[in-house]
């Protein structure tokens, strides 16, 4: 953070107490915003290294994988998304949410409860 000319800057611990002081005092922010600047002001202390999985213990599906297979695989992981990939891991196609594999398999459900035309 730079300071304008004569003055100087907050320094970490002075903005910590400044939020914190707002927080108790609930007129600043509201909760969602409380806890997102909480968290902001302690990513210093978090490192990519902290944070990643190492590659054989990712999780991911093949794109030619189906829908239930998928589902399960998510599921038995405990995750909310995983890398959709295309053979191995050097192919990331993208990510895919389980709420997404979700509604796509109700929409499959709800389809095949129709009659024929």
């Amino acid at each position: 953070m730079r300071a304008l000319p004569g003055q100087r800057a907050l320094a970490r611990e002075e903005l910590t107490e400044l939020l914190e002081e707002s927080i108790r005092e609930t007129v600043s922010f509201d909760s969602h915003e409380s806890m997102l600047l909480t968290n902001i002001l302690g990513l210093r202390d978090i490192t990519a290294m902290d944070v990643m999985v190492p590659r054989a213990d990712i999780v991911s599906v093949d794109i030619t994988d189906g829908h239930k297979t998928i589902f399960r695989t998510i599921i038995e992981a405990n995750h909310s998304r995983v890398p959709v990939c295309k053979v191995s891991l050097d192919e990331v196609l993208g990510f895919l949410h389980i709420k997404d594999v979700a509604r796509t398999m109700r929409q499959d459900t709800d389809n095949s409860d129709k009659p024929g035309d």
